[in-house]
């Protein structure tokens, strides 16, 4: 069975700004690499963690708010 993931964020729930994410798995992974992440609206930087832990940024685009989505493949 694949393991699970929560994302979790200690900025508000709308932003435009940079925001950083934290990625908890229930378990170890292996391979898991910044373009696992996929983001509508906006791009990943700081990528960093291993075992089950796991941070990045999220910029949102600087124009105008958008709809953002984020996906881990």
């Amino acid at each position: 069975m694949a393991p699970t993931v929560t994302l979790s964020s200690a900025s508000a729930t709308t932003t435009n700004a940079p925001f950083s994410v934290t990625a908890n798995f229930s378990e170890s992974v292996n391979n898991f690499i910044a373009s696992d992440i996929s983001v509508t609206n906006g791009t990943v930087s700081g990528f960093s963690g291993s075992g089950s832990t796991y941070t990045f940024t999220v910029t949102p685009p600087t124009r105008e708010p958008s709809p953002l989505t984020s996906r881990l493949e």
